[in-house]
């Protein structure tokens, strides 16, 4: 599909799974941003620490969407500090802890989301990944396999991370189901056909036997996560 890009479009451009790919960031502006950090980290510090700045919760501290850039901020500086695979164990940790409780709400705290609405911080781990060497990426692929026999969107988080196509066919309808985070599933779609059958199904149409009804608020949802989408499209369409 030929599109025009803006810059903003730009940098939600995502790295496909083997696909070359430079990472740049600033150190110090991250350290700035998230501190404390020791030299040589270690995963259970590490984990609390992701836990306490909500790598699991969809929402920030005043229960908006969260905005900042401390997700893929504390990412960068473990992959600077401790290499890919660290940083892939500390979120996948990060993200298992369960979500804090409501006080005002008799429930117990809901499962973690795992996956925010911008795909943090899977989306920047996904771009370490992409640009490790194979034998990084598959050890920490090897951590991430564990995640997929999970009940909470941890399984589909690594699924959009890894870009693993057995993964992500396994959970395309219950992207369409759940939405909000899963959406971001559209962004590791395989090929042209898997991507045009999926935008037509988030459009609402399909063959005439077998028609999907428009979800407005799933293409709200989407929308941050389209330009990839399109990336996988053909010319033609």
């Amino acid at each position: 599909m030929k599109t025009n890009w803006t810059d903003s479009v730009k940098t939600r451009v995502l790295p496909m799974s083997g696909e070359a790919w430079k990472v740049e960031f600033n150190l110090k502006k991250a350290e700035a941003k998230v501190p404390g950090v020791p030299a040589k980290p270690k995963l259970a510090d590490e984990v609390k620490r992701g836990a306490e700045l909500r790598l699991n919760e969809r929402y920030d501290a005043k229960g908006g969407w969260a905005r900042d850039t401390i997700a893929r901020d504390l990412v960068d500086i473990w992959v600077a500090r401790a290499g890919v695979v660290f940083a892939t164990q500390a979120v996948l940790g990060a993200c298992a802890v369960k979500r804090r409780p409501n006080p005002s709400s008799p429930f117990p705290a809901p499962p973690p989301y795992a996956l925010r609405r911008d795909g943090q911080p899977w989306a920047r781990l996904r771009e370490h990944l992409a640009a490790a060497s194979e034998t990084d990426r598959a050890a920490a692929k090897g951590h991430a396999a564990k995640a997929r026999n999970r009940k909470d969107e941890l399984r589909q988080a690594v699924a959009y991370a890894f870009c693993d196509p057995a993964w992500v066919a396994e959970d395309l309808d219950g992207m369409f189901e759940h939405g909000y985070g899963q959406l971001a599933l559209l962004t590791a779609l395989p090929d042209a056909a898997t991507a045009r059958k999926a935008l037509l199904r988030l459009l609402g149409e399909g063959p005439p036997d077998d028609e999907y009804p428009a979800k407005y608020q799933l293409i709200e949802e989407a929308v941050p996560h389209i330009p990839n989408l399109t990336l996988r499209l053909d010319d033609a369409d």
